[in-house]
């Protein structure tokens, strides 16, 4: 290439081969600018500099090629060179561009030729953008060092500060310049420098590159901050230590949560201490490592036995149980096991479980359950017992209507019987079929807590009633005497249900003599104090005829007392107990107002002491015998309304055969028709309490509503059930003798009359 020229003589003067070639061959790029700044000629380098075509650079001005850079007028700059001056500058970058280049512009005026400037052009971009990073990092190290929330100190090597941020300073409350002339042990805590100095010193004898460590510094109000320091050492590019950086974090508030949460552990630690619940935390290797005080008494261990053992070896009886089943369950699959409830042998107690994983292991928290296991075994009896006595009601309707018939057909055998013999067997078959009656009765009043009203009791008649059943149905081997004091001959009370509990504890007292022996019983009048019967739960301090049922059998476990009267409670074994006998006598007493009390030991027998409150005036007459003189009816028409047929005969024979006239319905509806056919000539009617279509107090509503003044004798056989017919004029429970049918018609009769 050849470089044009203005001289006038440049034509007789031809340019050398060897300046052409310079110009092509120079490494940096050199363009020929004209007194306008346009470009006349360019070599290779500055074609590829440029990334242009050399033919294309031809008549581009200078200023078009050039970045544009803040503060720069190249016209300016050219104009300063074609003056003779030499300028030397570099067109940067534009900020945040990346297509760019920047480059390194030398002008330089030429004497003589077509030329007026040279410009020598060479790409700095690498340099540009390493210098402008390296700017961007230092002005971010200068921000974090000017923002940072921690305190920065650089010091030299000798320990003097030659910096500080304004985190440190405001830490110890003095500006920079305070810290560079006092340094960094003057702001030390007193109680701290030496240690202080002597961790420094161990830095300048590299000994350490770095250290941590807690200290406390003095702020300018005199307060003192705790601090966490780093403190390490920088070296130059040779490896000489030349400073050293201390990093310092405000630790009071740290320290302030530190002691807030050894505060929370201290409330934890006491709220798990004061559980009623109790509570042990067992760590991977199933090792106890926290048990609480409720713990402590519920596994009966002391807690330092505990601690750090495995609970498998401290209980090796619960492995392969059900808790061991729970605690690996919870622990593998890391949920929450609940046991409802499990039983632990050793100690009798039945627990509830929870089992919760933790990042240590697992949290147990458990609790004593075994009093409301009991409370639910007993809830599941009430239910038992009130299923029984549904089954009972059910069944005790069509009981009485099976003994009714028996018990009717006795008065009128009786009749015109003369045989001793005879008489004797009827009274007997009477006596049974009643006490068939009674039991049902004694079924109901057990199973629903029905109350029967008292009547006088004669004791020692009750007594020799137990002991001939005694001498009638027990082993020939046991021998039965009775014995009453004077001060004890008579109660107020049910004698049936007296006779229910003398009979049950005689049954009791025969299974615990296998092998024959003696059954006495006695009764006398005591007095007893207030302690002795609260703690009994009976009715009060007072007199009291006490009923010992003794016999010389095996008698009763220590362990089987505190269950001795619960429902269904039996150590017999199956088949041959119901564990209903003493539960039920025991009910019965209670009804009375009275309490049952036990002595007993194994190997020498057992002795039932029932308390029943003595009477507090003279006792009712005892009941006199149903055979005396029956009141008779003179004419009067009785209406029986009765749906089972034998009764309905049987009734209608006993009332003929005692002067009353008889009308028979076999239900509600029945009597309804019969009523309104015959209503004028009936003097008395005799009611079935359950019947179909339409039972007896639905018979009684029907006839009061019309305004009926017709005596109504309702018969049932259950206990309750003249709540239902208030209405009616008297009740008679079935079966009934012809005595008690006798004697509810004349009740009614002479009150109408």
């Amino acid at each position: 290439m050849v470089l044009p020229s203005h001289d006038p003589d440049a034509g007789r003067r031809a340019p050398t081969a060897s300046t052409s070639a310079l110009f092509d061959a120079y490494p940096d790029g050199v363009l020929a600018l004209d007194a306008d700044g346009r470009v006349i000629a360019a070599n290779p380098a500055a074609a590829e500099a440029l990334e242009r075509d050399e033919a294309a650079l031809s008549g581009e001005h200078l200023a078009t090629l050039m970045p544009l850079t803040a503060g720069l007028c190249l016209r300016h700059e050219l104009t300063l060179a074609l003056a003779g001056q030499r300028r030397r500058f570099v067109c940067d970058l534009a900020e945040g561009s990346t297509s760019q280049r920047a480059y390194e512009l030398t002008l330089a005026p030429v004497a003589g030729g077509e030329a007026a400037l040279l410009a020598v052009v060479r790409d700095v971009t690498p340099s540009v953008r390493e210098r402008r990073a390296l700017e961007r990092r230092e002005a971010q190290y200068r921000e974090l060092y000017d923002v940072a929330s921690v305190g920065i100190v650089v010091t030299v090597s000798d320990g003097t500060p030659v910096s500080a941020n304004s985190a440190f300073c405001d830490l110890v409350g003095h500006d920079e310049a305070d810290v560079r002339a006092g340094g960094l042990l003057a702001l030390t805590h007193p109680d701290d420098r030496v240690a202080v100095a002597a961790r420094y010193e161990r830095l300048r004898r590299d000994d350490v590159e770095a250290l941590q460590f807690e200290q406390r510094y003095l702020h300018r109000d005199g307060a003192t901050v705790f601090a966490r320091v780093s403190a390490s050492r920088v070296h130059d590019a040779d490896g000489a230590a030349t400073a050293t950086v201390t990093v310092v974090e405000d630790a009071s508030e740290v320290r302030a949560a530190h002691a807030a949460a050894e505060a929370v552990a201290a409330r934890l630690t006491t709220t798990l201490e004061s559980m009623t619940d109790a509570f042990y935390v067992l760590d991977g290797a199933w090792r106890f490592t926290y048990v609480n005080a409720r713990g402590e008494q519920l596994l009966r261990r002391d807690r330092a036995e505990l601690l750090g053992r495995s609970v498998w070896e401290a209980f090796p009886e619960t492995v392969d149980s059900p808790l061991h089943l729970a605690y690996h369950r919870a622990m593998a699959e890391r949920v929450t096991v609940v046991l409802e409830a499990y039983y632990y042998e050793p100690t009798d107690t039945w627990f509830e479980v929870n089992a919760y994983p933790s990042e240590e292991g697992l949290a147990v928290y458990f609790r004593d359950i075994t009093e409301r296991r009991r409370m639910e075994e007993q809830l599941r009896q009430a239910q038992r017992l009130e299923s029984i006595g549904t089954l009972a009601g059910g069944m005790a309707h069509d009981l009485n209507n099976v003994l009714a018939p028996i018990v009717a057909s006795i008065g009128l055998l009786r009749e015109g019987e003369h045989d001793p013999r005879r008489l004797e067997l009827l009274r007997t078959v009477e006596d049974s079929a009643l006490r068939g009656a009674d039991m049902v009765q004694q079924v109901l009043s057990f199973a629903r807590g029905s109350e029967r009203g008292t009547e006088g009791v004669d004791v020692a008649a009750l007594f020799e009633e137990v002991a001939r059943i005694v001498h009638e149905t027990f082993p020939s081997g046991i021998r039965c005497t009775t014995v009453v004091e004077p001060g004890a001959r008579h109660l107020d009370a049910d004698a049936t249900q007296l006779h229910q509990v003398l009979l049950n504890l005689a049954v009791n007292a025969r299974d615990a003599m296998p092998g024959g022996g003696h059954l006495r019983l006695s009764a006398r009048r005591v007095t007893l104090e207030e302690d002795a019967v609260t703690f009994h739960g009976g009715g009060g301090a007072g007199d009291y005829v006490r009923f010992d049922v003794a016999d010389d059998g095996t008698g009763i476990a220590d362990g089987d007392l505190a269950r001795l009267f619960d429902p269904f409670f039996t150590t017999k074994p199956p088949g041959l107990g119901t564990g209903l006998g003493l539960s039920t006598a025991e009910v019965l007493v209670r009804n009375h107002g009275g309490f049952i009390d036990v002595d007993t030991a194994l190997g020498r027998g057992t002795t039932f002491k029932v308390h029943l409150p003595a009477p507090r005036a003279s006792p009712s007459a005892p009941r006199q015998p149903e055979r005396s003189r029956l009141p008779l009816g003179h004419g009067e028409v009785a209406l029986i309304v009765e749906d089972e047929a034998a009764i309905r005969d049987l009734t209608r024979q006993m009332l003929i055969a005692s002067g009353y006239g008889v009308l028979e319905a076999a239900d509600g509806e029945e009597a309804i028709e019969v009523l309104a056919e015959h209503g004028e000539d009936v003097d008395v009617a005799i009611v079935d309490a359950v019947m179909p279509r339409c039972d007896g107090p639905s018979l009684i509503a029907w006839l009061r509503s019309r305004g009926s003044t017709l005596p109504v004798v309702l018969a049932s056989g259950r206990l309750g059930e003249a709540d239902d017919a208030l209405e009616a004029d008297a009740h008679l429970p079935k079966p009934y003798t012809a005595a008690m049918l006798l004697g509810a018609l004349d009740e009614v009769l002479r009150a109408e009359r």
